[in-house]
This record gives structure tokens, C-alpha cells and sequence, in this order.
């Protein structure tokens, strides 16, 4: 067994030896993009536009269509979309201005996700100091075929992805080559995908506290870090003064507001008590009516005092099964990392 274990990691370091040439690097670079290009056109094309509207995308479509219109992004002729943020509908509005539709969308984001796998490589190989690690993380990339659905739904992960990357890329290379530009290039990324996804917000709030006291303490350069917290106050807090003026609550979202109650409380439910999503669901909606007279609609979405409510009581039944939501959460992270049931090709290729 020993011997196994010497010898793979001797083929190991002959391998990373050969792709440290430049030209075997490129070469291998250049097939596993083509391979990446065929994946996603592959994916494009066999969709026949099928995958396009998920059931969350008019969430997108609708605010950005009344953006072109109106300027203003609703979600229906009465309410102001609160739930989502604006960048994905910023990048439709965009799209739609030029004149195209959701074809184009699609392979603006094909691009964008291979780009994604080249960035990836670049990144790792400036980071390790060998082009190995950059084409091993590439390859990872590729084989991940998941991203190629993303990329042709109407949906933000992909360019919320990129953003990422490229964000971690160019703090990267800024500290490799000594240019603070590159920072201040990832400080403004960064606060972009928050703009896009609103799931980045704890993190961007713990960022921006962490920098402010790096800068204060000389530890970081100070550029970078005003570039940051310059793009956090007029991203985040411009955004949750926008819902505020709306509303009359300071919130970026209010994702945070309705969670519990419309879907991680009841599946909470479900798994401690061994009944029905929707038992479980309809008991949430008994809670609101029989404690404040409210009937629950979907509409309340846009009602913040009434999501203050359901708040109360997803807050109140989550925060009295800790455990339990714990493990909920550790099991659909394994469940969504491991799982290999064929979903997503069945999805596209229609494979019975």
C-alpha cells in the first residue's frame, strides 16, 4: 500500500513537472476551454430556450422591464421590489435595452461562466506559483456541469459567481505585482455580487469592519480599503435608504424578514414533528391569523408590516429548534455538494 502511495505521488510531481512548461500549460489551457465552450454550447443549444424561465426569474425580469419603463424597479404595478436586489435586474435591463432578449442573455452568461474557468486557472497558478494547480482547478471547474445550467437560466448565479472570481483575482494579482488598482478593482467586485445576491451581505458587513480596523492599524494599504468601504456605503446603504423611502424600514432586503416563515421554518417543521410541507406551512399561516387577524397571500411579500409579523413567528418556532436547524442546514450542504441523481441532465436533455 505504501509503495501505491509513493508512486502515485512520484506520477503526481512528474505531471506537475510537465505543466509547469508553458507550452504543455497553454495547450492543456486552450483544450480544457474548448472542452468548457462545447459543454456550455452543448447545454445552450440541447435547452431550446426550455430552461430560460425558471419559476424565480420574473422576480428579475419584471423589475427590469419596469426600470426601462418607469425607472423605477417593480415587482407589479403597486409594490417596489424589496425582496430581491438590483444588480441581476440592472443586468437584464441592460440586455433588454440593446435591443435582445433572454437568447442573449443566455450567452452573454455562457461567456461569462467560461471565463469564470480562466480566471480560476490564472488565479490559482499566480497563487501557487504552478500552472499544475491552475489547470487542476480549471479541470474541477469544467467537470462541474451544474454551472452550465445556471448559465443558460434567467437567473443571477452565474454573473453573481463571476463577480466573485474576478473579485478574488484581482486582490491576488494586485499583492502579487504590488498594484494597490487591483484592489480597489476587487473591493468594487466584491460589493457588486453583494448588489446582485444579497447572500453576501453579513459577509460584506464583517469585511468591511475587518478592513476599516486593518486600515486604522497600518496593516493593510489604505487604498484598497477606502476603495471598499466607498463602494459598501453607496451600494448597500444606498440600496437600504432606496427600501427605506419605500417602505419606511432600513433593510437591503427583506429576504431575512420572511425566511423562516414561508420556507426554512416549515421544513424545520416537517423534520421535527414528521408531518407534510404542506401541513406544516398551513399551521405558519394559522399562527398569522389567529395572533394578528391576518390571512396570508403571497402579495404580503411586499408588505413590510405584515413580513415583520411572519418574521416574529419563523424567528420564534427556528430559534426553539436550534439543533434541528443546525443539522438541516449541515445535511442539505452535504446533500447539495454530493448529490449525483441526474437532475440537471434529465432537465435538459429530457432523458426519461
Amino acid at each position: 500500500m505504501g509503495n501505491i502511495g509513493l508512486r502515485v505521488k512520484h506520477l503526481m510531481v512528474k505531471v506537475m513537472a510537465v505543466l509547469q512548461r508553458k507550452k504543455t500549460a497553454y495547450t492543456a489551457v486552450g483544450v480544457l476551454l474548448l472542452v468548457q465552450i462545447m459543454i456550455l454550447g452543448s447545454f445552450l443549444i440541447c435547452s431550446n430556450g426550455e430552461l430560460y424561465w425558471q419559476d424565480d426569474t420574473s422576480g428579475y425580469t419584471i423589475p427590469a422591464q419596469t426600470f426601462l419603463e418607469q425607472g423605477k424597479m417593480l415587482v407589479d404595478e403597486a409594490h417596489p421590489m424589496i425582496f430581491r436586489t438590483p444588480g441581476y435586474p440592472l443586468f437584464l435591463a441592460a440586455v433588454y435595452a440593446a435591443g435582445v432578449g433572454d437568447t442573449a442573455t443566455a450567452v452573454i452568461q455562457c461567456i461569462l461562466a467560461a471565463g469564470v474557468s480562466l480566471i480560476l486557472y490564472h488565479g490559482a497558478a499566480l497563487l501557487t506559483g504552478k500552472r499544475g494547480a491552475g489547470i487542476l482547478c480549471m479541470l474541477l471547474y469544467t467537470l462541474e456541469f451544474s454551472h452550465a445550467v445556471f448559465a443558460i437560466c434567467i437567473l443571477p448565479d452565474i454573473v453573481f459567481g463571476f463577480l466573485i472570481v474576478l473579485s478574488v483575482w484581482c486582490v491576488i494579482y494586485g499583492i502579487d505585482k504590488k498594484r494597490s488598482v487591483f484592489g480597489c478593482l476587487g473591493a468594487v467586485c466584491i460589493n457588486l455580487a453583494l448588489l446582485v445576491k444579497p447572500t453576501l451581505m453579513y459577509w460584506n458587513i464583517l469585511l468591511c469592519l475587518l478592513l476599516a480596523a486593518g486600515a486604522l492599524l497600518k496593516k493593510f494599504e489604505w487604498k484598497p480599503c477606502a476603495c471598499y468601504l466607498l463602494a459598501f456605503v453607496c451600494l448597500f446603504g444606498g440600496w437600504s435608504l432606496r427600501n427605506y423611502r419605500e417602505t419606511g424600514y432600513f433593510l437591503f432586503s427583506n429576504i431575512r424578514y420572511v425566511q423562516f416563515f414561508r420556507w426554512d421554518g416549515p421544513e424545520l417543521k416537517v423534520r421535527v414533528e414528521g408531518i407534510s410541507g404542506e401541513e406544516a406551512l398551513g399551521q405558519f399561516r394559522e399562527e398569522l391569523r389567529n395572533r394578528y387577524g391576518i390571512p396570508y397571500s403571497d402579495a404580503d411579500l411586499w408588505d413590510m408590516d405584515v413580513a415583520a409579523k411572519e418574521k416574529e413567528i419563523g424567528n420564534e418556532y427556528v430559534s426553539s429548534h436550534m439543533a434541528g436547524y443546525f443539522m438541516m442546514n449541515v445535511e442539505g450542504l452535504l446533500h447539495l455538494l454530493f448529490r449525483a441523481d441526474g437532475k440537471y441532465f434529465e432537465s435538459v436533455f429530457h432523458s426519461g
